[in-house]
């Protein structure tokens, strides 16, 4: 007759509700991150393109840069 082996594992074994908190603080740790990184990448974008900075002409006038994504009027002038 063959002897039959036992096997235990050493780690204990997880219930379904803490799978599902680690899941879920996980889903909410990446959203964080996606959100910030979107965030970071909005203001570089904007810090790029100029927003709100003032560009000088040679008639003597000026006018200020154009925004990508923030609402924000445009003025112009005279220097």
């Amino acid at each position: 007759m063959r002897r039959k082996y036992y096997y235990t594992t050493t780690t204990p074994v997880k219930r379904v509700q803490d799978i599902l908190i680690e899941c879920m603080k996980t889903l909410f740790v990446m959203s964080t991150c996606v959100t910030l990184g979107i965030l970071i990448f909005i203001v570089i974008l904007e810090f790029t393109v100029g927003c709100g900075e003032k560009t000088y002409y040679a008639d003597g006038t000026w006018q200020t840069n154009q925004c990508v994504f923030i609402a924000h009027d445009q003025a112009k002038g005279r220097w």
